[in-house]
């Protein structure tokens, strides 16, 4: 028995508030300070960042933090601006992690380095102080994951293949590197790629501005 991926997305109006002037990392405040496992401690999101200050820092150790939005400049353009169209930015990302296929179906022929969610990706880390753990926010599905759910087992995992490239080119180095992204039943997901932990968020803001409706349907049921 097989089954198809059903995704379906619900982009509010005020999808583009989150994204402008860094609002997302409010969001980010709250899952981190929500969270049992990942981020263990109490974190302060630093509102002034006048000289390029971090945004999170933990309370009891003072390891600094800094989020960064998986956007390119043409997203920021699609997302943002007046005439916003988020069904073509849509379209695009999920193009950009099909692209993730060609490269374990060619795999010895298809550098990851050419898959555009890895450039993006790459460029983001480049921003970050090397004393700051990373966090990377991703409004929208990367990968098949939910809670209880073993098909990351199963098929090639995007986000594991990117942080593998990135510890080979010695882009990562010694820090921890986490991202959030939306997962099946309209979840968010906390995860750290150093070693795959995840945690994971029913009732989130994100909500508020899209809506995720990620599901396996059993093929008999078509």
């Amino acid at each position: 028995m097989g089954f198809t991926i059903r995704e379906q997305a619900i982009i509010n109006d005020n999808f583009k508030e989150l994204i402008r002037g860094g609002n997302y990392e409010k969001l980010i405040e709250q899952l981190m300070n929500d969270s049992q496992k990942i981020f263990p401690n109490k974190y302060k999101h630093l509102e002034k960042q006048s000289k390029g200050e971090c945004d999170f820092i933990d309370l009891s150790t003072n390891q600094k933090y800094d989020a960064k939005l998986l956007f390119s400049e043409k997203d920021g353009k699609l997302v943002g601006s007046r005439n916003s169209d988020f069904g073509e930015w849509m379209q695009i990302k999920l193009d950009e992690v099909a692209e993730f296929s060609e490269y374990i179906e060619k795999r010895g022929q298809f550098d990851i380095e050419n898959l555009t969610i890895y450039k993006v990706f790459k460029d983001r880390l480049a921003t970050v102080a090397p004393d700051e753990y990373p966090i990377i926010f991703i409004p929208y599905p990367v990968v098949l994951d939910g809670e209880g759910l073993d098909i990351l087992h199963f098929c090639g995992d995007l986000l594991s293949a990117i942080f593998t490239e990135l510890k080979k080119k010695n882009l990562v180095k010694e820090r921890k590197l986490y991202v959030i992204y939306p997962c099946v039943e309209n979840a968010l997901v906390i995860r750290c790629l150093n070693n795959s932990q995840r945690e994971f968020f029913s009732d989130h803001e994100l909500r508020k501005y899209i809506a995720y409706d990620v599901s396996l349907v059993s093929d008999e049921q078509d």
